[in-house]
């Protein structure tokens, strides 16, 4: 038999080896754990608008592998009658609504998007889309994204600011043509 440790007593031969599957066992016994951990707090399905997250479970953590989640928060009181102060999502390129109206305090609920760039703005949903009341930053949709935007600030002089929280990148998968440079 071919001795890996040569040089190395018997005694100190043993207590490696004991070492090594002391660790071989806590990393299976952790493996194991978080295995059972994940399936313990089974993910919630969409949201519709207005709805909460249940307190003990928890949001899609993964969306769809060619599409992403997104999750849009209103937490901005710029007006005194909270009636007013309902906002819809529009798109940048052609003024469309994409998400709302989502009123003070709710949320849109988890929205599927596919893959891309989504440049998009906040407007009033009295004013509707067309009047822009804070522009957002452009952000990327990966597939298996989930993404939480947050339409905040806006009262006693504060200007209204947005937050996005990427809670999941997703995948960046680049494809490339197998064959290259044909004539």
């Amino acid at each position: 038999m071919h001795d890996l440790f040569p040089s190395t007593p018997i005694r100190s031969k043993r207590a490696l080896i004991f070492g090594l599957i002391f660790v071989a066992l806590l990393a299976l016994t952790g493996m194991m754990f978080s295995a059972d951990q994940g399936m313990a707090a089974a993910p919630q399905a969409p949201l519709a608008p207005g709805e909460t997250i249940p307190p003990g479970t928890l949001p899609p953590v993964d969306g769809p592998p060619l599409a992403g989640l997104i999750n849009i928060f209103h937490l901005a009181p710029f007006d005194a009658v909270p009636a007013n102060t309902a906002i819809v999502i529009c798109r940048d390129a052609d003024d469309a609504q994409v998400a709302g109206p989502i009123s003070y305090g709710e949320q849109s609920g988890y929205m599927e998007l596919y893959l891309g760039v989504y440049d998009w703005y906040v407007a009033t949903e009295a004013a509707g889309c067309g009047t822009p009341l804070l522009d957002l930053e452009p952000f990327t949709m990966f597939g298996g994204s989930n993404l939480t935007l947050i339409i905040y600030g806006g009262a006693n002089g504060y200007p209204l600011e947005s937050l996005l929280s990427v809670n999941v990148m997703g995948n960046q998968t680049q494809f490339s043509p197998i064959i290259r440079n044909q004539p």
